[in-house]
């Protein structure tokens, strides 16, 4: 599942060519990202990535708790 939600957030060629790339019709972080840099908006590019990075880092947190044989105590 990990490598899958990995597959997903790195699909932002399929999302540009696609769906392309266009501000408020194209919603989704990696392009918001993609748009930002372009146009120089680095603080809006520092969040989405920022976001980006929270969203993988939680999912990846709640994986590695809930896999089979985890020597983490699921229960703090």
């Amino acid at each position: 599942m990990v490598i899958t939600w990995s597959k997903a957030m790195g699909e932002f060629g399929a999302v540009l060519m696609l769906a392309g790339a266009t501000r408020m019709h194209t919603g989704t972080l990696p392009i918001a990202l993609y748009l930002n840099m372009a146009t120089g908006d680095l603080d809006n590019a520092i969040t989405a990535s920022c976001i980006l990075l929270g969203i993988s880092a939680v999912t990846i947190g709640i994986f590695e708790r809930l896999s089979p044989g985890s020597e983490v105590n699921p229960c703090f």
